[in-house]
């Protein structure tokens, strides 16, 4: 073939070795070799990952990423404090390779884009798609139906979340992550997502226009992926799935270079201390806040995230949009559609 496509690690496997074989066994002295190397999503590679491809005969590399995303996930921080974390992408920007801007985005809403676009990439990002190239999905009250964002202010005042508060908590409780690590989950955050959900599929009792598929739940942490839902089911019978379980749960990381139609984020964190964990890595804010097509919202307690520059100044943004709303909005907004007579558009 002209073309193969492979992972990184499978360049090196068990397939690409017996087809290299075969093409010795034919008279190829070099087995099979490929002039060029084209790695996608290349910032999230390993460098030792990206090397395996090289191996067999690259003359021309090509190299497709983002540095202002996230980069390798690196379990151990010992080999994440040497290096691992640094993607060969990266590293040939470190030693002054110029990369070829692409600046143009063909995926986003311009008005969802245009947060990320000022704050993350100098000004610097044009957006292909027109405002009514995609238009703004129904059933949810977007507080500005001009702009397909919304922020809904979600705290957890209880005496309950304010004593887990002072062990490390808040609204967000810990978990055991596994392997002594430790996970959050937000029971209150997880509750509006879903009410988010509900609002996008049934339309505003005008139906909806965006199917089960094509609304993506995001969320940092993998315990609030497994609140939502996001665990897989191996133990029921075969079935057609219902149309909840067709709705991606993930976390950040696992949705980098992905797209929906729509995102519901749950940011987690929720503290009297303002703590925001791995949430101040700026690279994870612009990847969750750009996976969607046609609306992204975001569900969170701005006065915990607001501890961070790059997290208060999207809130700050939202506010100024009029794309804010509290967790009461929503509940009201939401209760209208149900009566006879309400909204089926749901837009305000």
């Amino acid at each position: 073939a002209d073309v193969v496509v492979c992972s990184c690690i499978g360049a090196g496997g068990e397939q690409l070795a017996a087809a290299s074989e075969q093409c010795e066994e034919t008279g190829a002295a070099a087995g099979l070799t490929f002039s060029t190397v084209l790695i996608d999503e290349a910032t999230q590679a390993t460098e030792p990952a990206s090397l395996v491809p090289l191996t067999r005969g690259c003359e021309q590399l090509i190299l497709v990423g983002d540095q202002n995303q996230l980069p390798p996930t690196i379990l151990s921080r010992g080999a994440a404090a040497g290096g691992l974390a640094t993607s060969l992408f990266a590293r040939l920007m470190l030693a002054g390779v110029a990369p070829v801007v692409l600046a143009r985005q063909y995926r986003m809403h311009p008005r969802i884009a245009a947060f990320p676009g000022a704050r993350f990439y100098g000004g610097r990002l044009a957006s292909a798609p027109r405002a009514v190239d995609r238009p703004t999905p129904r059933g949810f009250p977007w507080p500005n139906a001009a702009v397909p964002v919304a922020f809904v202010a979600v705290r957890d005042d209880s005496d309950g979340a304010r004593g887990l508060e002072a062990r490390g908590s808040g609204g967000a409780t810990a978990e055991d992550g596994g392997g002594g690590a430790t996970s959050w989950c937000n029971a209150r955050e997880a509750a509006a997502a879903c009410a988010v959900v509900r609002a996008l599929l049934r339309g505003g009792g005008g139906g909806g226009d965006v199917a089960p598929q094509d609304v993506g739940v995001i969320t940092p942490y993998a315990a609030q992926v497994r609140r939502g839902g996001g665990r897989k089911r191996t133990a029921a019978p075969p079935r057609a799935p219902q149309p909840w379980e067709l709705i991606e749960v993930r976390s950040v990381d696992g949705y980098q270079g992905r797209e929906k139609e729509v995102i519901v984020l749950s940011a987690v964190r929720s503290n009297r201390c303002g703590a925001v964990g791995f949430l101040s890595d700026w690279r994870r804010l612009n990847v969750a806040i750009t996976r969607a097509r046609r609306g992204v919202v975001i569900v969170g307690d701005p006065a915990t995230l607001s501890h961070d520059a790059h997290w208060r100044a999207y809130i700050a943004w939202c506010a100024e949009n009029g794309a804010l709303m509290t967790e009461r909005d929503l509940r009201r907004a939401l209760q209208q559609q149900q009566q006879p007579g309400g909204s089926g558009d749901a837009q305000q």
